[in-house]
């Protein structure tokens, strides 16, 4: 259904989102999910004003279902975009309020609230990265500065987190230690992974980067028969053994 009313611009929704990928020719869904709410513009003829409050009902991206992702926006502020964006269900919770400015700046002033974020939720995200995972993660974070030049500051935790990487098919049981995030970079102080069989392996320094493309890095790796690889031969796989 839509609606589109005779005033300045109110705009009421409700529609697949996988409608919308056949209407745009794509061949597979990547996207799905209910679309509701709605969009109004004032002003028109002078300062036009955006507001919108729109949900997306059983949002999922490729076969992984991640929960009802909530948007409101609106460009109240001069120059600037306001967001509040939410994500909750599936054990998903996840916040990020602020603003981005539109003008030359083009800079940012976010806050995300990662409470939780079942890390099983986004498997089929991560395909070709990661086989399988388990667990959450957790972490509040400021972002500012520019999407080319973000500035990111908080702590990240993985809680019961088991994740298994494609390249090597080793189940891997993640920390519960935090990574921290500075104006730097990243750290590891101990962050421990253990294998299938309980053997450890201990991150512990810095990892160095201004814009999160080109990284620096300072790392210690200490481990001691460590499994780093649990994969059964195959022409499809870079490393097994």
């Amino acid at each position: 259904d839509f609606c589109l009313s005779r005033g300045l611009g109110d705009v009421y929704k409700r529609q697949k989102l996988s409608t919308i990928s056949r209407l745009a020719n794509q061949d597979s869904v990547i996207a799905d999910g209910v679309l509701d709410g709605h969009a109004e513009v004032t002003n028109l003829t002078t300062s036009p004003v955006f507001t919108s409050d729109l949900k997306i009902t059983n949002l999922s991206y490729k076969t992984d279902t991640l929960g009802d992702l909530t948007l409101k926006v609106n460009n109240k502020k001069a120059n600037a975009l306001s967001a509040d964006i939410g994500l909750q269900g599936k054990n998903n919770d996840i916040a990020i309020t602020g603003d981005y400015y539109t003008g030359d700046s083009s800079k940012m002033d976010l806050k995300l609230d990662m409470r939780r974020v079942n890390l099983a939720a986004f498997t089929h995200s991560t395909e070709g990265i990661i086989d399988k995972m388990k667990g959450s993660l957790i972490g509040k974070f400021a972002i500012q500065g520019t999407i080319d030049k973000p500035t990111i500051r908080g702590n990240l935790y993985f809680d019961t987190a088991v994740v298994t990487p494609t390249i090597s098919g080793e189940a891997l049981d993640v920390s519960k230690d935090r990574i921290a995030f500075d104006e730097d970079g990243f750290n590891f102080s101990q962050f421990t992974l253990r294998d299938s069989a309980g053997n450890k392996l201990v991150l512990d320094g810095n990892v160095f980067t201004k814009d999160y493309h080109s990284f620096g890095f300072d790392i210690s790796l200490n481990a001691q028969n460590f499994r780093m690889v649990n994969a059964p031969e195959s022409s499809t796989r870079e490393f097994y053994g």
